[in-house]
């Protein structure tokens, strides 16, 4: 699948029927990137399945 936890993590929240909403919170400035990152990924079907669970 090739996904890292924080990925599946970010996909998981934003594809949660019960969530309107998905705050990304950052340590430090160069998380913002990888979680702006995170949120915009195009996932393989596998991928889907696995955070829509």
């Amino acid at each position: 699948m090739g996904l890292t936890l924080a990925e599946a993590a970010v996909q998981f929240a934003l594809r949660h029927p019960a969530a309107c909403s998905v705050l990304i919170g950052i340590g430090k400035v160069n998380s913002l990137q990888r979680n702006l990152d995170a949120a915009s990924l195009d996932l393989s079907d596998d991928a889907l399945a696995f955070v829509s669970t």
